[in-house]
């Protein structure tokens, strides 16, 4: 995704942010770096966090200045506005659900991608002990002169 384009987020990834504005983080057992990676994907922990503080401004809560609240948000506000948290909540596991199998491909992916790096960080530092050994060792050679 271009820098430029402004991610579209469906009304299931709006219900997090909301989720997350009025009730935290508690109760959805995961972490916000879990959600923006394997559930609302292709977004950031500080993404969900602006569509969070947009939701606390909309719901009244004190402290957060709007900034860039979409019609969409308006319209959940107001279609979430009597649904009790554990409804919120429900709906949320249904979407995580229904999403599982694309959070377990890229959980493997985001797992193999760090785990690639580490080995390719492991490699480089094996790679600089031994020339720094070849380079240490060539000192030696050549010493007579022919």
């Amino acid at each position: 995704m271009s820098n430029n384009t402004k991610r579209i987020w469906n009304t299931e990834e709006l219900t997090i942010a909301y989720y997350i504005a009025k009730w935290d983080i508690n109760g959805l057992k995961m972490s916000r770096e879990d959600l923006a990676n394997f559930v609302v994907t292709n977004t950031s922990v500080r993404s969900l966090n602006m569509q969070a503080a947009n939701f606390r401004y909309l719901l009244g809560l004190e402290g957060y200045q709007l900034e860039d609240a979409s019609q969409a948000q308006r319209q959940l506000v107001d279609e979430l506005d009597n649904m009790t948290v554990t409804q919120v909540r429900n709906n949320i596991f249904t979407y995580a659900d229904s999403v599982s199998e694309r959070t377990e491909e890229l959980r493997v992916t985001f797992e193999n991608k760090s785990v690639n790096q580490k080995r390719d960080e492991a490699n480089a530092q094996l790679d600089a002990v031994h020339q720094k050994k070849v380079k240490s060792l060539s000192q030696f050679r050549n010493l007579r002169k022919l």
